[in-house]
């Protein structure tokens, strides 16, 4: 009996799997952010290059493999345990794919991205626990029961109808992305600032606003991307602003980053400073980076070390201004930016819908013009 029990687990589990993967798929589709204890890391995880196979989610991938592995557990039942050997070997093979795929994911979406989604880590826990519960099953003895008996069939539909339901009810109450939507204009003041920290054309009437984190590994990624594009885009300037999210782990560096960039501005070196420190390829998690790309501009040791400390008052306040900003605006991302063109509705947008904007015939069109 101990087989029968290990293959009702892994039906009930294969339901758990569909329910994760299913609502991450549609979610993805439909335009929607999955409730997250922090959604910044969702965002972050769920919205990555890694998280497609070209147009293709992952997480439409997964689903696929959950329901295959459910429709092994199936068929088991149908063609019998005893006769079953090559299914028992397919399952396990598929899960075992399906956990070194998600630790692979996992390892990224840590040591690269920065960030983990709770989602996703369910979806690996689970598919490590099927692959545990294979491997149980493959050095089972295998009864004599074919078909479908009362109890499977009461574990198949338990299990199905709870994840549909829960899927219902999570993906109902899950809310519209926050990568793109319209902001009223009383908010252009807020969302400005002083605009002392700009580049492009500092007289352009199209202002592209974007809040980042010096530690963000997308802010990174897409930091000389949006310097490039300016050159595109001859009517734009660029406006930077601190959104340092240094509660969270790996980015300690943030505010002592964002405060070094502060007292560089005050120099006149703050786009000097921003080249040397927000490098693609380098993650931010050390105090000796932000003093080596100061030096490298040629700022004053003492004082670099005094703004890193908080011991400059009036750096310490422009940063806070910058991160009050974003906290009365409700930001939950970065990079967070506003577009703010004469005759538009200014739009903010995290970094997936800002490329996808800027990319589009219609914007395209309107930010090329001279």
């Amino acid at each position: 009996m101990k087989a029968v029990r290990l293959n009702q687990a892994i039906m009930l589990l294969s339901c758990a799997g569909i329910f994760v993967a299913g609502l991450l798929t549609l979610t993805h589709y439909a335009g929607k952010d999955l409730p997250c204890t922090i959604q910044v890391a969702c965002a972050e995880v769920t919205n990555s290059d890694w998280s497609k196979i070209g147009p293709i989610p992952v997480a439409l991938i997964g689903l696929l493999g959950y329901l295959a592995i459910l429709g092994v557990s199936l068929a088991r039942l149908s063609v019998g345990y005893q006769q079953a050997p090559g299914l028992n070997k397919l399952g396990f093979g598929m899960t075992a794919v399906g956990a070194v795929t998600s630790l692979v994911l996992t390892v990224y979406s840590v040591t690269e991205i920065g960030y983990t989604c709770q989602w996703c880590i369910a979806s690996a826990i689970i598919m490590f626990v099927l692959f545990v519960l294979h491997y149980l099953l493959m050095t089972s003895e295998m009864p004599e029961q074919r078909g479908f008996a009362m109890q499977d069939i009461g574990v198949l539909g338990i299990s199905s109808v709870t994840a549909l339901i829960a899927m219902v009810i999570v993906f109902t109450v899950s809310q519209p992305k926050s990568l793109m939507q319209t902001v009223d204009d009383s908010k252009k003041a807020l969302i400005l600032g002083d605009q002392k920290n700009a580049t492009g054309n500092l007289n352009g009437d199209i202002i592209l606003v974007e809040f980042a984190d010096l530690s963000c590994h997308t802010c990174r990624d897409h930091y000389p991307e949006n310097k490039e594009m300016l050159k595109e885009f001859p009517r734009m300037k660029l406006v930077f602003r601190h959104y340092p999210l240094f509660e969270m782990e790996g980015h300690e560096m943030a505010l002592p980053g964002a405060l070094v960039a502060e007292y560089a501005a005050s120099q006149g070196k703050f786009w000097e400073f921003m080249d040397n420190i927000m490098i693609p390829e380098q993650k931010l998690v050390a105090r000796e980076q932000i003093t080596t790309a100061a030096k490298l501009v040629g700022l004053n040791d003492k004082e670099t070390l005094k703004a890193m400390n908080g011991e400059n008052k009036a750096i310490l306040d422009a940063v806070q201004k910058d991160r009050t900003a974003s906290d009365e605006l409700g930001l939950n991302q970065t990079p967070t930016y506003f577009l703010i063109v004469p005759g538009q509705k200014i739009l903010a947008m995290g970094p997936s819908a800002f490329k996808d904007t800027i990319n589009s015939a219609k914007w395209r069109a309107i930010l090329s013009s001279k």
